[in-house]
């Protein structure tokens, strides 16, 4: 019997690769659908037993008339679809909107571009000072241009000048 289950196993490696004739896998139907089946071999019983069981079905006589109907429907569902009308309008259209977002785009950019300008076209303040030393005294309130009191123990400029000029 250890050459049945030799010859079994190289029926089922034959079956993997396809290359079994329907002789051969009544055989493994013949053999699986048995009792003394060897417990190395009991994993492949469902595999071939479904092989039986399937194997006696047949095709009815009215199969060709319902794969038939089928195909029919299929026919109606998919029926010739015409061509729709496009005008000019709908064929320019994308790129009127394509032109519209490039002029947003231009614009915001060149909005940001003239607001960073005007920007740096405001002077600072140590231009000022450059063009007009005492740009900075004529510009502060009157009761500040003659105080000379110290804020947080610093004397005001014009104290301090008066002092380094009398030293």
């Amino acid at each position: 019997m250890n050459m049945d289950y030799k010859y079994i196993e190289q029926l089922i490696e034959r079956y993997w690769e396809c290359q079994t004739t329907l002789l051969e896998e009544h055989i493994l139907n013949v053999f699986f659908s048995g009792d003394d089946i060897p417990p190395h071999l009991v994993r492949y019983k469902d595999v071939f037993g479904t092989i039986g069981a399937n194997g006696s079905e047949c095709l009815g006589k009215d199969f060709d008339e319902r794969i038939m109907a089928v195909i029919h429907e299929e026919e109606a569902k998919n029926a010739p679809v015409r061509a729709r009308r496009i005008t000019l309008w709908q064929r320019v259209r994308p790129l009127y909107q394509a032109a519209a977002m490039v002029a947003i785009v231009l614009s915001i950019s060149m909005a940001a571009q003239r607001s960073l300008d005007d920007r740096s076209q405001i002077p600072s303040a140590s231009a000022w000072q450059a063009e007009d030393p005492d740009a900075e005294y004529t510009l502060m309130p009157a009761g500040l241009q003659n105080s000379s009191a110290t804020v947080d123990g610093v004397a005001n400029v014009d104290t301090l000048q008066n002092m380094i000029k009398q030293q």
